[in-house]
């Protein structure tokens, strides 16, 4: 599809079935990701985008920013994730609620009403990175014991989600990978 982006022509993929269709995807992790530092980039390249429509990408900060503003300014994110091990299970989980502001404010990051009807109970990861700026990290140590962070993301202390870090078959404290620690996995 081509939508048009800061005033100039973007092809975009969009999911037209899932869910009343009408979605934008905004990041895809491929199985034929060229290395496990694909999402390994610098804050310009996060800026404008980076990758191909076909394979892993990432649409870019500034257009994702521009998104925002239509139809409403009132968006919605769905995120789906798919396991690595041989189930290949999926989960779908919906916030109601989506922002990313401009680069002056440094891409803060609003998610909110993580959407209980469309989701399993338990499955959020994401809306603890609220508020958040989106920041570049290169094997950086975080700031809870082990933790390592990879990629450009909405980091937060003791990262609950992160969809731009490496990707490995096992993410371990050692090998900063592809995060998604939900609320109902995480110690009390």
């Amino acid at each position: 599809y081509e939508i048009y982006i800061l005033g100039k022509p973007k092809n975009v993929t969009c999911d037209m079935t899932s869910d009343g269709g009408g979605w934008t995807v905004i990041q895809r992790r491929s199985e034929d990701e060229e290395g496990e530092k694909f999402f390994e980039r610098n804050l310009t390249e996060y800026e404008r985008g980076f990758g191909t429509a076909g394979g892993s990408f990432w649409i870019g900060l500034d257009n994702l920013h521009a998104m925002m503003s239509f139809p409403n300014g009132q968006q919605a994110l769905r995120i789906v994730l798919e396991r690595s091990d041989a189930r290949r299970k999926k989960t779908v989980v919906h916030y109601r609620k989506f922002y990313v502001d401009s680069k002056n404010k440094k891409y803060n990051l609003t998610i909110e009403e993580y959407d209980h009807e469309k989701t399993s109970r338990g499955y959020d990861a994401f809306s603890g990175h609220n508020g958040h700026v989106f920041d570049i990290k290169k094997g950086d140590q975080g700031t809870c014991r082990n933790e390592i962070l990879s990629g450009g993301w909405w980091f937060k202390k003791c990262n609950e989600a992160n969809l731009n870090g490496r990707k490995l078959g096992v993410s371990t404290p050692e090998k900063p990978g592809i995060t998604w620690i939900p609320d109902s996995e995480r110690e009390a």
